[in-house]
């Protein structure tokens, strides 16, 4: 499955349960040198080796670099770590770093890329479901400062991004959870995602419905990403979930994932629209039956003062007070601007 986004670079989505497309693709390109960036949790699947071979019969010399697992590895001193890596053997602009991971290691790669000689080119290949249907497509990266989650970034799109499903395989629940988390926010968004695409163990054992669930999701994202790009309007309703997501992230020392942080700010925001729209019951309990779909616990450890403090401190605030992702109903988001009061109140 090819899905092509057309932003200001336009580039390819391919979905496929192989990498039989990556081989030829880089070896068509002008590039003399390849970083291959992962973690070191990706580094130990066969996956890896299976793509650190392919490459290496490219005619191009190739790379490695392992970064630490985890969220506190989005941080300046691998940002840098990665320059001088890049320096040290003389990539050029010509050159190409290939992001292989989940979402921490996209994020971080990308930030890197969009920064060494202002900017070289860039793969992505995700390995975890969080990182298929949402983080490795739209151009966002980052690394956080101190406790601020994303707070410096730029929007570098890849040139071209490789979706296996079959690495879907290896993960363990904790990612499957915090993929799904993303997943449930897109059937939030849109009215495009059936019930049965909401509990991964309906499609697991079926590589062609897994295809299928990454296609829809990034579906919608490149909707909203391809009038938006840069984040002017619209495209914050992807944030859904995510403010308060954030907030319980941080709170947690990351040991809580973004994908059940998201899901759980998610339950909390329709807590919040149910108030702030004053619809029925009928409509609200439809809304938790959908994040019952996932079985996974949406519930929140933290007090609304708790949350609070965090969100003042997220980029979507200001002195005026933070801007929300609310439900008028499923399929309906709107983007509302609070005061801090009125947060207070909603929690």
């Amino acid at each position: 499955m090819i899905l092509s986004i057309n932003s200001s670079k336009p580039y390819d989505v391919e979905i496929s349960t192989s990498f039989d497309g990556l081989k030829s693709f880089a070896t068509g390109l002008k590039a003399a040198k390849i970083l291959l960036v992962t973690d070191d949790n990706v580094s130990k699947i066969d996956a890896f080796n299976d793509v650190n071979t392919l490459l290496s019969n490219t005619g191009k010399q190739v790379y490695t670099y392992v970064l630490p697992s985890g969220e506190h590895t989005k941080s300046e001193k691998y940002f840098f770590d990665l320059h001088r890596c890049l320096l040290n053997h003389n990539f050029s602009r010509k050159d190409l770093i290939i992001a292989f991971g989940g979402g921490v290691v996209g994020d971080l790669t990308g930030f890197v890329a969009s920064t060494y000689m202002r900017g070289v080119r860039l793969i992505q290949i995700p390995t975890t479901l969080l990182s298929m249907v949402d983080s490795s497509v739209g151009g966002k990266t980052a690394i956080n400062l101190d406790d601020t989650k994303n707070i410096i970034g730029t929007f570098y799109s890849a040139i071209r991004v490789f979706i296996n499903v079959k690495v879907l395989k290896t993960l363990p629940q904790r990612e499957i959870n915090s993929g799904m988390g993303e997943v449930i926010k897109y059937a939030f968004l849109s009215n495009t995602i059936d019930d049965e695409y909401l509990n991964f163990d309906n499609v697991k054992h079926d590589d062609e419905k897994l295809m299928i669930l990454i296609k829809k999701c990034l579906e919608i994202k490149k909707n909203i990403v391809e009038n938006d790009e840069f984040e002017g309007g619209a495209r914050a309703l992807l944030n859904l979930g995510h403010t308060l997501g954030h907030a319980v992230e941080a709170l947690s020392d990351y040991s809580i994932s973004h994908g059940e942080s998201v899901l759980k700010g998610l339950n909390l925001i329709i807590d919040m629209s149910k108030k702030y729209y004053a619809f029925d019951d009928e409509t609200y309990n439809a809304m938790k039956a959908i994040i019952k779909h996932s079985g996974i616990d949406f519930t929140s450890p933290y007090s609304g003062d708790e949350l609070l403090k965090k969100v003042m401190h997220d980029k979507k605030s200001d002195s005026n007070g933070t801007t929300f992702v609310l439900l008028k109903q499923k399929g309906m988001p709107e983007l509302v601007k609070l005061k801090n009061d009125e947060i207070r109140d909603l929690l």
